[in-house]
């Protein structure tokens, strides 16, 4: 968001929070549910879903980024459970490595292409039984400045390639 309000970004694509109201949203089609990111031979990796009370009792790698961070940790609280945190990061490269090395699990959103770290170890991507609020991607852009001509016909692209929300 820093991007856009220091004009180094004419658009930018982010999660839906702690935006504010200087930034014009357009919701992207599909919603994000946050998942459980586990080592491969990890127990409950071995099930079709965990719940935040299986996780709250094994130590957290969080993704220390803002607004990621209040927004996992806040997941857990809203559930009446209290996540271990025992390591953060804010590269998702170093808590996926961080979960592969065995030094506990992490909570994200965004789901790479591969299971397999950098340093290739394998992981297991397990779906969150609970409920809890989806995080949506935007495409995004300063509510006070007129999007460039090159930006106008971006977002044009990506209305009529229906990304948008209806």
């Amino acid at each position: 968001m820093l991007g856009l309000h220091r004009g180094r970004f004419d658009l930018a694509f982010m999660y839906d929070l702690e935006l504010g109201n200087s930034i014009v949203k357009e919701a992207l089609n599909a919603p994000h549910k946050p998942y459980a990111l586990l080592p491969a031979n990890h127990r409950l990796a071995q099930q079709p879903t965990v719940t935040l009370r299986e996780l709250s009792q094994e130590p957290m790698i969080l993704l220390d980024v803002v607004p990621s961070r209040n927004y996992f940790i806040d997941i857990f609280r809203e559930n009446g459970y209290y996540p271990k945190v025992a390591y953060s990061s804010p590269s998702i490269e170093m808590v996926r490595c961080m979960v592969g090395r065995e030094l506990g699990f992490s909570v994200l959103v965004t789901r790479p292409r591969t299971d397999i770290t950098y340093d290739g170890t394998q992981l297991a991507q397990v779906d969150i039984e609970d409920r809890m609020p989806a995080s949506t991607l935007v495409m995004t852009y300063l509510r006070n400045t007129e999007p460039t001509r090159a930006t106008r016909l971006f977002i044009e692209y990506c209305r009529q390639a229906d990304l948008f929300a209806q």
